[in-house]
C-alpha cells in the first residue's frame, strides 16, 4: 500500500508538472491578447512615424528653409522697380522756398534698376549657410525617425518580454496551487505535517502577488506603447511578435560599424561647416561693397514745366552710377569677431573628435554585448533543459519521502529563475540591437 500511495503520488506532481507547463504555453499565446489590436513591429513603426508631431514640425521647418534659398538666390539679380510724382514750390520775389534749391518743384516718372555688382563674397556665403541649414534639418528629421523607431520598437519589445514574463508567472501559479492542493491531500492522509503546507500556502500568496505586478507590468507596457505610436488613449494594443522571434531577428541583423554613416557625425560635420563659414562671412564683412544703380524716363523741374514749349527742356533721359561703400575704420572690432569666429570654430571642431571617440567606442561596447548575449543564450537554453530535469527529479523523490518540501521548493525555484535567466537575455539582445541600430543611423 505504501508503494501504491507513492505511485499515486509522483503520477500526480509529473501531471501538476506537465500540466502547469501546457498552461504557460497556453497563456502565451491568444488568451494574453484576447479583445487587443495586434501590430507587427514595422506598423507599430509606421503609425508612430505619422503621428509624430515632431516631425510634422521638421517638415515645415524644412519647407521654410527651402523658400528661404530660393529667396537668397533672387537677391543675385537686379532689383527693377519705378518711381513717379510730382512737387510743386512755388515761389515770387517776396514768397517760396529758394528756387535755386527747389526750381519751384519737380516732377519724375522713372523706372529703376539697381544691381549688387561685389559684395565681397557675402552673398555666396550666406546661400552656402542655407544649403548647410537644409542639409541640417535634413538629418535632423532622419534622426528624428530614428528616435521615434528605437522608442517605438524597445516598448515593443517590453511587450513582449511582459507577455513572456506573465506567462512564466501564471505557470508559477498554477504550479503552486497544484501543490498545495497536494500537500493538503497528503497531510489529510497523515504522510505530512503543518509545516510543508503552511510553506505551500505561503508559496501560493507569493506567487499571485508576484503575478498581480507582471500585470500591471504588461499594462504599462501596452501604455507605452501608446504613447510611443502617438495614440495615448488607446490602451488596447498588443504586439504580434514574441521576444524570442524579436531576438532570433536581432541576431541575424546586426550591423556593422560604420562611424563615417551615421547622423550624429553628419550634423556634427555640418555644424563644423557652419562655424567655418560664419569665420568666411565676418571676414568679408571688411570688404567693400560695389553697385550699379541706374533710370530711365521722365525727370523735370517744375519751373522748366511751367515755361513755353519754344523754351522747356528736355526732359526724357536716363542715368547711371556706380556707388561703393565700406568700412573705413572700425576700431579692430571686426578683426576681433573673426578672431572670435575661429575659436568658436576650433571649438566645435574639439567637441567633434569627443562625439566621434565616444560614439564608436558605443558602437564597439554593443556589439560586443550582443556578441556575448549569443554565448549566453546557448547556456541558458541548456541550463534550463538541466533545471527542469532536476525539478522533475525533486517531485520524485518528494514523492517517495526522501526530499523535503523546501528541497522541491529550491528546485522549483531554479528552474523558474533559469526561466527569468532566459528572458533577460533575450530581451538584452533585442534591447541592445534597437540601441546598435539607432547609434547606426545613416
Amino acid at each position: 500500500m505504501p508503494q501504491l500511495k507513492y505511485l499515486f503520488v509522483s503520477l500526480a506532481l509529473t501531471l501538476t508538472w506537465w500540466a502547469s507547463t501546457a498552461s504557460a504555453q497556453s497563456y502565451s499565446g491568444d488568451s494574453l491578447s484576447a479583445g487587443l489590436r495586434v501590430y507587427t513591429l514595422q506598423e507599430a513603426i509606421d503609425t508612430a512615424l505619422q503621428n509624430d508631431l515632431r516631425i510634422a514640425g521638421l517638415n515645415a521647418e524644412i519647407i521654410g528653409s527651402t523658400t528661404a534659398r530660393k529667396i537668397n538666390r533672387l537677391t543675385k539679380l537686379p532689383r527693377i522697380g519705378y518711381k513717379g510724382g510730382a512737387l510743386y514750390a512755388p515761389h515770387t520775389s517776396h514768397f517760396g522756398y529758394d528756387p535755386i534749391n527747389t526750381n519751384g518743384g519737380d516732377v519724375v516718372a522713372q523706372v529703376t534698376a539697381d544691381e549688387l555688382l561685389y559684395d565681397g563674397g557675402k552673398a555666396q556665403l550666406t546661400g552656402m549657410q542655407l544649403d548647410l541649414d537644409l542639409q541640417h534639418l535634413q538629418k535632423q528629421m532622419a534622426l528624428e525617425r530614428a528616435d521615434v523607431i528605437r522608442a517605438v520598437t524597445l516598448a515593443y519589445i517590453d511587450i513582449a518580454r511582459t507577455r513572456e514574463e506573465s506567462a512564466i508567472d501564471s505557470a508559477v501559479v498554477y504550479e503552486t496551487h497544484r501543490l498545495r492542493d497536494l500537500v493538503k491531500r497528503l497531510q489529510a492522509g497523515g504522510a505530512l505535517g503543518q509545516r510543508d503546507l503552511l510553506a505551500a500556502l505561503s508559496e501560493v500568496n507569493r506567487a499571485e502577488l508576484q503575478f498581480a505586478q507582471t500585470l500591471t507590468n504588461a499594462l504599462v507596457a501596452r501604455y507605452s506603447l501608446a504613447i510611443a505610436m502617438g495614440k495615448p488613449d488607446d490602451t488596447l494594443i498588443t504586439a504580434e511578435s514574441s521576444i524570442d522571434s524579436l531576438a532570433a531577428m536581432a541576431i541575424q541583423e546586426v550591423p556593422s560599424i560604420d562611424s563615417a554613416r551615421r547622423l550624429e557625425l553628419a550634423l556634427a560635420d555640418i555644424e563644423l561647416k557652419r562655424f567655418n563659414l560664419d569665420v568666411d562671412l565676418a571676414s568679408a564683412n571688411a570688404k567693400p561693397t560695389i553697385s550699379m544703380t541706374g533710370d530711365a524716363g521722365l525727370l523735370s523741374s517744375m519751373d522748366n514745366m511751367l515755361l513755353s514749349s519754344a523754351d522747356r527742356g528736355h526732359f526724357a533721359g536716363v542715368s547711371v552710377g556706380i556707388t561703393i561703400n565700406g568700412p573705413l575704420f572700425d576700431w579692430g572690432g571686426n578683426d576681433l569677431l573673426v578672431q572670435q569666429k575661429i575659436a568658436e570654430a576650433t571649438n566645435k571642431r574639439i567637441q567633434n573628435m569627443i562625439l566621434t571617440r565616444s560614439l564608436h567606442g558605443e558602437l564597439v561596447r554593443l556589439r560586443l554585448i550582443l556578441r556575448q548575449l549569443q554565448h549566453n543564450l546557448a547556456m541558458a537554453r541548456s541550463s534550463i533543459d538541466l533545471a527542469a530535469k532536476s525539478y522533475e527529479r525533486t517531485l520524485l523523490l518528494y514523492s517517495g519521502g526522501q526530499a523535503t518540501f523546501n528541497e522541491l521548493l529550491q528546485s522549483q525555484r531554479q528552474y523558474i529563475d533559469s526561466r527569468r535567466v532566459l528572458l533577460q537575455i533575450l530581451s538584452d539582445i533585442t534591447s541592445s540591437k534597437a540601441q546598435l541600430d539607432r547609434l547606426n543611423a545613416h
